[in-house]
């Protein structure tokens, strides 16, 4: 796994993140199967929480009805390499100024 990625994730996460490392893109429900009981207790939270480090993303949706209705996850980083590869080339001061551009749009 590339070293970034597991150097901001506490070793927990780290373990989701190889899971669907090796097996993404993969269903919530598939991924579940995979883990021990005590690590599917806390997949939910480990899910969204490396969501929101864009470390992972849903990359499509499993199931149509109640009951089968789920994600498809997989990295970030395989999903959209190029975006990844565009965020390398920016400094920090102008990505800054672009979030606080779109934030400020939002408004």
């Amino acid at each position: 796994m590339n070293s970034s990625i597991t150097a901001c994730c506490r070793r927990p996460l780290a373990r989701f993140c190889n899971h669907i490392e090796e097996l993404g893109p993969i269903s919530t429900r598939k991924l579940k199967a995979q883990l021990t009981p005590e690590a599917r207790r806390a997949c939910t939270t480990a899910l969204i929480d490396l969501e929101q480090r864009f470390i992972i993303c849903k990359t499509g949706i499993t199931g149509r009805e109640m009951g089968t209705y789920g994600y498809l996850w997989d990295l970030a980083e395989r999903w959209m390499p190029e975006a990844f590869t565009a965020a390398d080339r920016l400094k920090r001061k102008d990505a800054r100024a672009m979030v606080l551009d779109r934030l400020r749009a939002v408004e």
